[in-house]
């Protein structure tokens, strides 16, 4: 995209149903640029609350050393507003703080890290113009990569995500003893203070109506054909 000058990227997050929202950030990185990154991170208007439980300490083995620096022991049963912190004041960015705490989450993903170190790549090459397609399939990390682009800038296309900003998620899969049975359970609270939710829904910029999938004759790629013409692209 570099090399050729491509002035449109179309990220396609239709039917996306998560799997990792840190991929979201590695996006970030590439296109905007780290600086940008660590200080959107602790500008995001969504934030989350951990229910403890045995299987969250399970299977998330430092869970508990997050609760160290309040000087309390939380247990099972126990909620952390781990990113609600009353130490910084309203409006205030502790770049310092962010970069340490970036710094050492992405310790943890080696095939990352290096370039995080060196920052060869980041902000390589960010197009004149960005746009996400969604549609009500649209969830968890799918999701949040939408919003987070969203709120660098990029118009969202198609049709609303039918996901709840504010709700639980992050699971924590399980298998019962007897029956072999498995499941997941969530183990966070999402909540968020967005202007663009409206009676629980995220707003678009460019949403694709009715009408108009139908001059599409609900072709499954609507709202590709959609951004296309719409954009004059």
């Amino acid at each position: 995209m570099k090399n050729q000058g491509t002035e449109t990227l179309i990220i396609d997050l239709r039917r996306n149903g998560g799997g990792n929202s840190t991929l979201a950030q590695f996006l970030i990185y590439f296109l905007f640029g780290k600086d940008r990154l660590i200080q959107y991170l602790p500008r995001q208007t969504s934030r989350e609350i951990i229910k403890y439980s045995d299987l969250y300490f399970d299977q998330v083995p430092d869970g508990r050393k997050k609760t160290k620096p309040i000087g309390i022991e939380l247990d099972k049963k126990d909620y952390w507003f781990e990113e609600l912190d009353d130490s910084t004041p309203v409006g205030h960015i502790d770049i310092q703080k962010a970069t340490l705490e970036l710094d050492q989450f992405y310790a943890k993903i080696p095939s990352f890290y290096q370039e995080y170190q060196t920052g060869q790549y980041s902000h390589y090459y960010c197009p004149e113009k960005i746009y996400v397609l969604c549609s009500p399939q649209t969830y968890s990390s799918g999701y949040t990569m939408m919003r987070m682009l969203n709120e660098f800038g990029a118009p969202l296309v198609g049709t609303p995500s039918s996901q709840n900003e504010n709700g639980p998620g992050w699971i924590l899969n399980y298998k019962l003893t007897n029956s072999g049975l498995t499941g997941w359970v969530a183990c966070k609270f999402y909540t968020s203070f967005s202007t663009r939710i409206k009676n629980g829904v995220y707003q678009l910029d460019h949403e694709l109506t009715y009408d108009e999938l139908k001059e599409y004759h609900f072709d499954p790629n609507s709202e590709m054909l959609f951004v296309l013409e719409r954009m004059k692209l």
